[in-house]
C-alpha cells in the first residue's frame, strides 16, 4: 500500500501541511514509531484504535506519545497548533502502523483482528476509503499466512532428488601376456629354447620326467597364473577405490539431499493430516454445540455467554493464523442458537451487563485472564474482563474505554466474530 501521510495529503486531509518539509517531519516521526515498536506488540491495539477513530478525543494519551515524538523533528508545532492536531496525529500513526504491519506478519493480524470489528461502529471521517483499503491490505497478509497453516487444496508434491554424477574412469582388465609366458615356461621346465634359466623357482624336471615333472608343473603353474591374475586386478580395484573416494562429496551430497527429500515428504504428509483432523474436530464442534470450557451445551447458556464461549472455544481450536472464512464457521454456529431464541442482537452494554451476572463469570474470567489497570482506549474484550470481575460497566463508560456508545447494537454473530479477534491476539501480546 501507499504511503498514508502521503495519501492523507492528495485528499485534502492535511492542508496544515503546506510544504514539503514538514510533510518530513511527520515522515520521519512515523519512521521513529516503527522502528522502535514494544517488544510484545501491545501497542499496537492502542495505536489501532485512536488511529482509525476520527473523533478520538483530544485527551487521549496514544495521541500525546505521537505529539511528543513529533517535536523531536518539529519543534514548533505547537505555535503552528495550540491544540491537539488529531487528525495529523492520526495520520502519523496510521503511517507507522503501515509499516510495521509489512515488516511482521502478526503485527499486520492484530491490526486486522483489532480494526476490521472496531472500524466498522466508529463514525468515520473522509479518510473512510484510505483505512478500508489499508485495513483489507492487512487481511490479505494474514490471508497468505493462512492458507499456509491451512493447505486449503492439500496436494502432495513428489519430492525432486538431483542426479548423482560420480565418473568411474577404471580401464578393463587385461592379462600380462608377456608375464604369464615367463611363469608358464618356468612351470615347464629350467630351460627355454635359447637354453637360459626360465625362473628363480623353475621346474627343476622335464616333462618326458613323467611323474615328477607333472607334480611340479601343476603348483608351480597356479603359482604363476594366479600372480598374473591378481596384479592385474588388483589395478582395477585401486582405480575403483580411487574413484570411490574422490567422489565421496558427491556420494554425501546425493545422500543428504535424499533425507531432505524424504523429510520434506513426510512434514508434508503430517501437515496434510493434521490439517484432515482439524477440519474434523471443527466440523464436530459445529454440529456438538458443546463448549468444552464449560462442559455443557451452548443451549443452556445465556446469549452473551454464547457469544463469548463460542469465540473463545473456537480459539482454542485452531492455530494464530486461520483463513477468514472459519469465521462464517463461527457465524452459522451463532445463528443456529439465535434463531432458535429468536433473537439477533444486544447493545454492548446489555452484552456486558449480562455477562457480569453470568453465573459462570468466574471461569470465563479465569479463561480469558484478569484485567488489568489500562489507560486510555482499549479493546472490548477489556470491558468484558472488567464486566466478568464484577465491575459495573454502565453505557456512559464504553464510549470512554472504547470509542464506540454503549446502546450500540450489534449482531450476535458478528459480536462473537468480535471476541474471537480479540481474544486470538492475547497470545501476542
Amino acid at each position: 500500500m501507499e504511503n498514508i501521510l502521503q495519501a492523507f495529503l492528495d485528499v485534502g486531509l492535511l492542508a496544515m501541511v503546506d510544504d514539503d518539509e514538514k510533510l518530513k517531519h511527520l515522515q520521519q516521526t512515523a519512521e521513529d514509531l516503527a522502528e522502535k515498536p514494544s517488544k510484545n506488540r501491545s501497542d499496537v491495539i492502542k495505536s489501532v484504535l485512536v488511529a482509525f477513530d476520527a473523533e478520538v478525543p483530544p485527551q487521549e494519551p496514544e495521541l500525546a506519545r505521537v505529539e511528543n515524538a513529533l517535536k523531536k523533528h518539529w519543534k514548533t508545532i505547537k505555535a503552528k497548533f495550540p491544540d491537539v492536531p488529531r487528525q495529523l496525529l492520526r495520520g502519523i500513526l496510521l503511517e507507522s502502523l503501515r509499516r510495521r504491519g509489512e515488516k511482521d506478519s502478526k503485527t499486520a493480524a492484530i491490526i486486522w483482528l483489532t480494526g476490521s470489528s472496531y472500524f466498522r461502529h466508529t463514525k468515520p471521517g473522509r479518510d473512510k476509503s484510505l483505512c478500508d483499503s489499508f485495513l483489507l491490505e492487512m487481511g490479505r497478509k494474514v490471508e497468505e499466512n493462512a492458507s499456509k497453516e491451512w493447505l486449503g487444496n492439500y496436494k502432495y508434491s513428489t519430492p525432486a532428488i538431483p542426479e548423482m554424477n560420480v565418473n568411474v574412469d577404471v580401464k578393463t582388465p587385461s592379462i600380462n601376456l608377456e608375464e604369464l609366458t615367463k611363469q608358464l615356461a618356468a612351470a615347464a621346465g629350467p630351460k627355454n629354447e635359447a637354453n637360459e634359466d626360465t625362473g628363480p623357482d623353475q621346474n627343476t624336471y622335464w616333462p618326458q620326467q613323467g611323474q615328477a615333472w607333472s607334480q611340479k608343473f601343476a603348483p608351480r603353474a597356479a603359482t604363476g597364473i594366479s600372480q598374473v591374475i591378481n596384479k592385474s586386478f588388483g589395478e582395477v580395484v585401486k582405480a575403483t577405490t580411487d574413484t570411490i573416494k574422490n567422489s565421496s562429496a558427491s556420494l554425501e551430497a546425493h545422500v543428504a539431499s535424499i533425507d531432505s527429500a524424504v523429510e520434506g515428504a513426510v512434514s508434508q504428509i503430517a501437515q496434510g493430516a493434521a490439517t484432515a483432523a482439524r477440519r474434523g474436530d471443527l466440523l464436530w464442534w459445529r454440529q456438538t454445540l458443546y463448549s468444552s470450557t464449560l462442559m455443557l451445551s451452548y443451549r443452556e447458556l445465556d446469549l452473551a455467554e454464547v457469544v463469548l464461549l463460542m469465540g473463545y472455544d473456537l480459539h482454542k481450536q485452531i492455530p494464530d493464523f486461520y483463513p477468514h472464512s472459519l469465521e462464517f464457521l463461527l457465524r452459522e454456529a451463532v445463528r443456529q442458537i439465535t434463531e432458535e431464541r429468536d433473537s439477533s442482537k444486544l447493545t454492548l452494554a446489555e452484552f456486558c451487563k449480562r455477562l457480569k451476572a453470568s453465573a459462570h463469570a468466574s471461569v470465563l474470567l479465569k479463561a480469558l485472564g484478569s484485567h488489568a489497570n489500562e489507560t486510555g482506549r482499549v479493546p472490548l474484550l477489556s470491558v468484558v474482563r472488567k464486566a466478568l470481575a464484577g465491575e459495573s460497566v454502565e453505557s456512559s463508560q464504553l464510549s470512554d474505554y472504547i470509542g464506540i456508545s454503549g446502546k450500540t447494537e450489534v449482531k450476535l454473530d458478528e459480536l462473537a466474530v468480535w471476541m474471537l479477534r480479540d481474544i486470538k491476539r492475547i497470545g501476542w501480546q
